[in-house]
């Protein structure tokens, strides 16, 4: 990763309040598929799809052309960030105190713990002048993958009844893996829905679930009491299974099973009764705040 830094000539030393200060990073391995003049554009790049934006973040699919070649990324963009955020983002500018820089340091760790995740391609920053500071980050398209919650009754409807249930037990061995491991380190993805795990549809129908997990934003990491944090995560998990038709308590009983299993040791039962409850809490609440036909 090859990051760059613009900042004021007063030295390291010193915080900038009234000057800005800039920082940027950009990925080796897409470094000529980014446009030369990205990072000045960053925040005025437009013209994609896939657009939803939100209190002051925005996420669009966009088309970069750089001197050597294409590359579709994913941009998030966060141009207003709380008060606390921008303190601590304006004292500490090396600090992951934005939600772009964190979410790339949450990338790259679960990385190193051998979970799939999207690349990134480029990140920044921008403090100042004064109190104002926001974000970007720019992750690679999943090309050819689909997210779970949508593979699942493709799938179903493509395979016999057999080759179905193989790839089901596939799918909850790779998904209890997945929150086994990023949990044995004592992180949390506080997202961890099926519609955030992406699949090779082709590579599923044979069998060969690899999914590949998204959306790390809210990623934290908790020492101490773990438990809540935790549950809820598998809580997530559990709760967007009622989603999916093809999915039934047989499923969920395997997943919930397997997770433990990847855990290794005894005592999960309060944990999976714990993740059971707050699932179901979350399917009432989600039906009761449903219209009525």
């Amino acid at each position: 990763m090859r990051s760059a830094v613009a900042e004021p000539a007063s030295g390291p030393g010193r915080v900038r309040w009234a000057r800005p200060v800039d920082r940027h990073w950009r990925s080796e391995r897409y470094e000529g598929r980014l446009p030369d003049d990205f990072e000045s554009r960053v925040w005025s790049i437009g013209g994609g799809d896939r657009r939803h934006s939100k209190q002051g973040r925005s996420t669009e699919r966009v088309r970069l052309v750089g001197p050597a070649g294409v590359v579709s990324v994913y941009l998030k963009r966060h141009a207003r960030l709380g008060l606390t955020a921008r303190a601590a983002a304006r004292l500490d500018p090396g600090g992951a105190h934005t939600p772009g820089e964190a979410e790339r340091r949450h990338l790259e760790h679960a990385r190193a713990l051998g979970i799939r995740v999207p690349d990134v391609v480029a990140a920044g920053a921008c403090f100042g002048p004064n109190w104002e500071a926001r974000s970007y980050l720019a992750v690679a398209e999943l090309t050819g993958m689909t997210a779970l919650h949508e593979a699942i009754p493709l799938l179903r409807a493509r395979l016999d009844e057999g080759s179905f249930a193989r790839f089901k037990g596939a799918m909850t061995a790779a998904l209890a893996e997945v929150a086994a491991r990023l949990h044995g380190r004592r992180c949390f993805h506080q997202d961890l829905y099926l519609c955030h795990f992406f699949v090779d549809v082709e590579e599923a129908a044979a069998g060969r679930v690899e999914p590949t997990l998204i959306d790390w934003h809210r990623m934290v990491e908790r020492r101490l009491t773990p438990l809540y944090k935790q549950a809820k995560d598998l809580a997530q998990l559990l709760y967007s299974t009622y989603e999916v038709e093809a999915l039934d308590d047989v499923d969920r009983s395997r997943l919930t099973a397997e997770y433990t299993r990847a855990l290794g040791g005894g005592g999960h039962a309060a944990l999976v009764w714990l993740a059971g409850w707050k699932a179901s809490r979350y399917l009432r609440h989600n039906r009761r705040s449903q219209p009525r036909a």
